[in-house]
């Protein structure tokens, strides 16, 4: 082994193996590699990576970015564990990440073992599913929800209901509406639009007069291959109104 500026060279000589170890060592910029029981990669005790048996642990003081790539043919691989943020209220000892055949899970290790998957089985070809596809909000009349293109709000005149706009462009949309009156009775409707950035009259022309008053519209934008449901519940005097917009595809 031959050290040229900041480089180390090893060649293949049988008095550099002891057993079945090889080790590579630099003493001033600590970088230590020994495949015996482990790998290990320091500089100044910052970084971190041991691979012993089937885990590989990493580790380093503040921020630092990772890239990992494991091969295994076990239903049960590539597991991450993170440590519990101060504060938590969880039961189990960390927080693991892995995947389980076409899942990844979000689980806490121990105690109740409460979690969550996604199933990758499950999405859309070429990256296309939303996970967080539901936005919603206490708002008064004027104020806007938005998701995607889409703006909604409750009208400040004529008749009360739903308006819609674009955050850009146009599209058209087929639309359903579903009400019901806090005192009771109800109706739907539906129809074809246009929507645009300037804010719509109240969709499907429905007039709300009162708290509580709820209404669902199915939106199905013809433009973009997509559609939404939102839901509307009127608050007193039209303010905190409940709106939920969530994208169905």
């Amino acid at each position: 082994m031959s050290q040229r500026g900041d480089h180390i060279f090893v060649s293949e000589q049988s008095n550099m193996n002891t057993g079945n170890a090889l080790i590579i060592s630099n003493d001033q910029n600590g970088i230590i590699i020994d495949n015996d029981q482990f790998i290990q990669f320091s500089n100044d005790n910052l970084a971190k990576i041991e691979l012993q048996s089937q885990n590989l642990e990493i580790s380093r003081d503040g921020n630092v970015s990772m890239k990992i790539k494991q091969n295994c043919d076990v239903e049960f691989s590539n597991v991450i564990q993170l440590t519990k943020a101060s504060g938590s209220t969880l039961s189990g000892t960390t927080v693991n990440v892995d995947t389980n055949g076409n899942k990844i899970r979000f689980f806490e290790s121990g105690g109740s073992n409460k979690g969550a998957y996604i199933d990758i089985s499950q999405a859309s070809s070429g990256t296309n599913t939303l996970l967080n596809n539901r936005v919603s909000s206490f708002v008064n009349a004027g104020t806007f929800v938005t998701m995607d293109n889409i703006k909604a709000t409750v009208t400040t005149s004529g008749n009360r209901g739903l308006s819609l706009s674009t955050v850009s462009g146009t599209f058209n949309a087929y639309i359903s509406g579903t009400y019901t009156f806090e005192i009771g009775g109800g109706g739907s409707t539906g129809g074809t639009t246009n929507f645009i950035t300037t804010p719509s009259s109240s969709v499907l022309g429905f007039n709300f007069a009162g708290a509580g008053d709820t209404c669902v519209y199915i939106i199905t934008d013809t433009t973009n291959n997509r559609c939404y449901r939102i839901t509307l519940v009127i608050g007193p005097s039209y303010l905190n109104n409940m709106i939920s917009i969530e994208r169905l595809i």
